[in-house]
């Protein structure tokens, strides 16, 4: 056995020189970047393209048919409530408020003659009947001149802007025809289309849900609108529905016809247990 003793010291070595080499091969631990990773379901935004307009176009006529004396609108300008806009000739609907004029007043002093000689009972009740009819027939009339002759004046309902004018100076227009399209100053309607199986369950109606509205005109800005209709049924190409939104107008918002834009809209407004389904099945 002592003859194996002189290679101990051999194989200690050997040994000791393999767990060296092995503790040099160990690569050492690196340094990763570490990123949360979310569920599916906390995505709960969706993003849409979005038209942003001049809120409530009105198209504005005149109630009777003439010729235009007076247009003083162009497309673009500036208006305030109750601003003529303009107006047809009215020579002829003046004559009939003259006329209508004398026949009240005439109407009004036969009356109170007859009224006098009821005093003294000179007539009988049926002939001051008759006089007190005569009176308000004539003042009938009267009301009734006054109003076509105010209805040859088109003024603006509302303070706005206008977003075009349809006619010229002297033409000869029809009752109901469009005279100028007219927009509200304070307001911007924002429309966007939304697929169908989102429409349903989203209850855009909700007071206290106000989407986030950004306009590419100033993208380092956000806006909240509220919901203001929607259309009466979907798209048959694209299956889905319009909706519209309503907000203030920026004071720098400029004054065009729209602008392009997006609208957020936060699937936490959706009933409970609808979120993962919309999700699925909205791409």
């Amino acid at each position: 056995m002592n003859r194996y003793l002189f290679l101990l010291p051999w194989v200690i070595f050997t040994l000791a020189a393999c767990d060296r080499k092995a503790e040099e091969n160990t690569p050492l631990p690196r340094m990763v970047k570490v990123t949360e990773v979310k569920a599916a379901g906390t995505a709960r935004q969706r993003v849409f393209p979005a038209r942003i307009e001049s809120g409530d176009a009105t198209d504005l006529a005149f109630k009777r048919p003439g010729q235009i004396e007076a247009l003083d609108i162009r497309q673009g300008a500036t208006i305030k409530q109750g601003q003529q806009l303009a107006r047809l000739n009215a020579r002829d609907a003046r004559q009939r408020l003259n006329d209508r004029q004398a026949a009240a007043t005439l109407a009004q002093r036969q009356f109170d003659r007859f009224q006098t000689l009821a005093g003294r009972q000179a007539i009988s009740k049926a002939e001051m009947d008759v006089q007190r009819a005569n009176r308000d027939s004539a003042n009938a009339a009267l009301q009734i001149a006054r109003e076509e002759l105010n209805q040859m004046t088109l003024v603006a309902p509302f303070s706005g802007t206008v977003a075009s004018v349809h006619v010229r100076n002297h033409q000869v227009v029809s009752a109901g025809q469009p005279i100028a399209t007219l927009t509200r100053s304070d307001l911007l309607d924002v429309v966007f289309s939304i697929p169908e199986n989102l429409f349903k369950a989203l209850d855009m109606r909700n007071a206290r849900y106000q989407p986030i509205v950004k306009i590419n005109a100033f993208p380092d800005r956000e806006f909240t609108a509220v919901y203001k209709e929607h259309s009466g049924s979907s798209d048959s190409n694209t299956l889905t529905w319009q909706v519209i939104l309503t907000m203030p107008r920026p004071a720098d918002f400029p004054a065009v016809g729209g602008v392009s834009g997006t609208v957020t809209v936060n699937l936490e407004n959706l009933p409970a247990g609808r979120v993962t389904s919309v999700l699925g099945g909205a791409g």
